[in-house]
């Protein structure tokens, strides 16, 4: 796996962003340190059992990002896209620069979790699966405050 430019910097300059994981599991993390991102904080704990392993630390976010980019082939399936254009929507989703980003950089799973979040919500809304829509809605307030427009989002499906 490449490693970020930011890599050694992170774990040598920000030692606080990589200590979040290991105050979580020694249950000193405070709870005005971004309450309303709790669900990507909480990725930090197992993540902190494995030290400053770059690997460890890059290899949930580039999974969240595949799944996010199976998610967006769904939602353009369920929104009547043939099969080809929309496997062509997920790999353009999973390839795009833009959001390279959110992938190498340690400090950013809060784009990926809010993006599986709403992601799901639309494909549950669409299925008509309330439970689903509910837990992946919460998964996305849960991890960032942009998921506040997941309703407005729903309407408009």
């Amino acid at each position: 796996m490449r490693r970020s430019w930011d890599d050694g910097r992170c774990a040598r300059v920000r030692p606080r962003r990589l200590e979040t994981g290991e105050r979580l599991l020694r249950g000193e993390w405070s709870w005005h340190e971004n309450v309303l991102r709790i669900l990507p904080r909480l990725s930090f704990a197992p993540r902190a059992a494995f030290g400053t392993s770059m690997v460890a630390w890059h290899l949930p976010q580039l999974v969240l990002h595949a799944f996010n980019a199976a998610l967006v082939l769904v939602l353009a399936r369920r929104l009547g896209m043939a099969p080809g254009p929309a496997r062509l929507a997920g790999v353009f989703f999973g390839c795009a620069p833009l959001l390279a980003h959110a992938v190498e950089w340690l400090g950013a799973p809060y784009d990926l979790f809010v993006a599986t979040g709403m992601l799901g919500a639309c494909v549950a809304f669409l299925d008509r699966r309330p439970w689903r829509l509910a837990v992946f809605a919460l998964m996305a307030l849960l991890s960032k405050e942009t998921a506040l427009a997941l309703p407005v989002i729903l309407v408009t499906l």
